[in-house]
């Protein structure tokens, strides 16, 4: 699948499901210089592309017209610095910024993970969709150096302190080959069953799991080489056994 498509129905997924938020995490985590200091003339280099003055007002379908004509090219440093603000905006432009930097070069690659490792907390459900798109954008970006900092996002210390967020980190990180994720997938998969006794998660409680189940699912499915079968709505005994099943086809005891 390209790159395009996934974007898409992530941006899509993520406007209609969220999680509620968690509290910042406990020590204050390692920030990157954002890459981009404001220019005074947003010059265009050759091969670079200008950011549409009319890009958050362009009609839905407009804008997703646009984004489908768009191939990978760098941003000019203006442009750049305009979708870096707009990340932190936590709004509806946040997810087009996101979308737009996905198309940029490596310059734009930075900034979104960049913005992953401020770890910013989320009030609102729908807040984290700029973040989401931001970490499926990354895995698709192809660079197996992006696998650790994306695990650290997802399990490391401290994590983003977004359930969903980490999930789409760590679904990316195993796309890209990293499988220390794993664990912590599955995890996600025993949330709100029994087998949550033995195996808790380490956020918030929330009575929102569907989407993060089912993104879950699908990474760990994905990597065992099959479509997942799991049901986030189905049985205890439905979800565990598919849990238990993918854990023996990665190599985890269950």
């Amino acid at each position: 699948m390209s790159a395009r498509p996934l974007l898409a129905l992530v941006a899509a997924a993520v406007l209609g499901c969220r999680t509620s938020s968690a509290p910042p995490p406990p020590a204050e985590p390692a920030v990157r210089e954002l890459p981009v200091q404001e220019p005074r003339v947003d010059e265009v280099a050759p091969a670079e592309r200008r950011l549409p003055a009319d890009w958050r007002e362009r009609g839905a379908w407009d804008f997703e017209a646009y984004v489908a004509t768009l191939e990978r090219a760098p941003w000019t440093a203006g442009s750049r610095f305009v979708l870096a603000a707009a990340l932190d905006e936590q709004d509806a432009g946040s997810v087009r910024a996101a979308l737009l930097l996905a198309w940029g070069a490596d310059a734009s690659r930075e900034l979104l993970l960049a913005h992953l490792e401020s770890r910013q907390p989320q009030p609102r459900r729908a807040d984290d969709a700029a973040e989401v798109v931001a970490a499926a954008a990354l895995g698709r970006w192809g660079d197996p150096a992006l696998a650790a900092p994306l695990a650290r996002l997802a399990a490391g210390t401290p994590p983003h302190p977004d359930l969903e967020v980490r999930v789409e980190c760590a679904a990316a990180a195993l796309d890209l080959g990293e499988t220390s994720v794993v664990p912590f997938l599955l995890r996600v998969l025993h949330a709100g069953t029994p087998a949550e006794l033995e195996d808790p998660g380490d956020w918030p409680p929330t009575e929102t799991l569907a989407w993060a189940k089912s993104r879950a699912a699908e990474a760990l499915s994905r990597r065992a080489g099959h479509p997942s079968r799991f049901r986030p709505d189905g049985s205890f005994a439905h979800q565990m056994e598919e849990a238990d099943a993918l854990a023996r086809e990665l190599g985890v005891t269950p």
